[in-house]
Formats: structure tokens, sequence, C-alpha cells
């Protein structure tokens, strides 16, 4: 059954959209389009999938603005629509504003229809959007990659890439030099779309993608990331520990700043993990651990 996406289209004043955006990631948005600015106000649509969880979202977005506008009354102003979006159209609106863009000076993210001149030492990487998140623009993305760029720095480590989505974390791994890759989802809209990606990028021979989760491997990695949600990290936590090499470093993100003291509980207590690294990108925060 193909999938429907709901657009939600909100009207902001500009000193509230990145907050406004942020708490649409928080609810579920699988990306988000900057449209037009209006006077001093941001025009943003955001993406979800139709599962069952619409009402819900948009009781969540009222609920939220409806909290701006206690201590600000311009808020006011905000204006809200939404439309029904038939999977066949996903890729021609992801096509219209997803552009190649560079990332630590070091990556040149692009869909693969986007012809880009390559700077010399820049590491190319062709994404198609049929999944939003995972293109690597959203902030815990983009912490990952940065983690995953100070970690790797031989080429015969294992990656295991937890939540792959569009398998851009697996094929940076591969691409920076690590010599085995699993990428594993448990969608298998995710799953499809990360085996094309990472054929896109010539990478068939080392990253491997299969649909399923950390309890899915009997090995052991030398490198375990994995960028979902707080929910899930700490019900994963035993089994994660168990899947990675001694000394080996752990990557965890997707969670907020106000998340981070419970996850590092569920990872740190026991003696069985140091914090290395805390990355932050607004309130969006990675771990960067590594198992004793």
């Amino acid at each position: 059954m193909k999938k429907k996406w709901l657009g939600i289209t909100i009207l902001i004043p500009n000193d509230y959209s990145e907050s406004i955006s942020n708490f649409l990631f928080e609810q579920g948005a699988t990306g988000i389009e900057e449209i037009e600015e209006v006077s001093g106000k941001q025009r943003i649509r955001a993406y979800f999938i139709q599962d069952g969880r619409e009402e819900r979202i948009l009781q969540a977005i009222n609920k939220y603005i409806k909290s701006l506008k206690s201590f600000d009354p311009e808020i006011s102003l905000f204006e809200m629509e939404t439309i029904s979006i038939p999977d066949k159209d996903w890729a021609s609106e992801w096509r219209r504003f997803f552009k190649p863009f560079r990332l630590f000076s070091k990556f040149l993210i692009k869909p693969p229809w986007a012809e880009v001149r390559i700077k010399k030492g820049e590491i190319l990487v062709n994404i198609f959007p049929a999944m939003a998140f995972g293109t690597g623009t959203h902030p815990t993305t983009k912490l990952c990659i940065k983690a995953l760029d100070m970690i790797i720095k031989r080429n015969n480590i294992s990656v295991l890439d937890i939540g792959t989505g569009s398998g851009i974390l697996s094929i940076i791994s591969a691409k920076l030099g690590a010599k085995v890759v699993w990428g594993v989802d448990r969608d298998e809209v995710a799953v499809e779309n990360a085996i094309k990606n990472v054929e896109d990028n010539g990478l068939l021979n080392i990253v491997k993608i299969k649909k399923g989760s950390v309890g899915t491997f009997r090995r052991k990695f030398d490198i375990i990331v994995s960028n979902i949600d707080l929910k899930t990290l700490k019900r994963l936590s035993h089994s994660i520990s168990k899947r990675i090499n001694k000394d080996g470093f752990l990557i965890l993100s997707g969670v907020l700043e106000t998340e981070v003291e419970e996850l590092k509980k569920h990872y740190l207590e026991g003696n069985k993990f140091i914090l290395v690294k805390t990355l932050k990108d607004k309130e969006w925060v990675c771990l960067v651990l590594k198992r004793l």
C-alpha cells in the first residue's frame, strides 16, 4: 500500500521559525521546507507520514502555539494549513527544494539529479530523498557525521548504523574509510531507499543494508551509531552494549539537551562506557561514548 504524506504549512514570525521547526521534528516530521518570507514572517511546511497520528500532531502543534501566545501576542498572527500529498508526488515535492549543500567544508551532499563541481578533497555523497529525515539537513544527522569524522581514522574498522533511514551515516562511514558497514532499519521503505543510495554511491561491496535492529547481529562492531529517539535508545541499551568491541565507540543522537541526563543513566551506569565527547547543535545533542 502506497504511503500518503501530510503537509502542514505554518506562517509564523521569523523569531519563532527555528523553535517551531525543532518542535515539528520532535513530533515526527520527516522534513521541513522554508517556502517564503513575508513581511517579517516565515512560511514553512512540514511533512509527516499519514499513519493515523495526524489529529494528535495537529493538536500538539496548536497547544504549542497557544503556549507561545501566552507570553508573546505577536504569535496571534500564526496561520496553519494542511494538505494531503500522494506518495507518487513525494519525490517531486522534495526535488523542488532539496539542493546540494556542503557540510564542515568536507562533505558535499546532493540529490542524484543535481550537477555539482567537486572541490579538491571533498567527499561526495548522493542521497535520493525518498525519506526527508536522513538527507543530512537535520542537526542530529550533522552531529553524527561530525562524530564519525572524528572517530574513523583507520580503514580496517567495522560500523553498525542502527535506524539507518536513508543510509547516509552508513555511506559516510564507508567514504571515511570503514571496511565493513551494516545499516539496519525496521521500516521496509527506509531499507529500500538506503539500498538505492548505497548503490548510487558505488558502495555495495562495503555497505550492507537489512531490515532489523541491533538484535539481528551476533558479531561485534568497532563503532555503533544510532540517530533515533530517547525511548528507543533506552530500550536498546543492553543489546547495544553487547554488540560493541572493547575500546569501541558508541555515537548516540536524536535527543534533546533536556533528555541527555536520562540517556546517560542508561549507558554510563555499570561502568561499561565512558563519555568521550558531547556535541551540540541548538537544543539537539550527540553523545560519543567509549566501551571499557
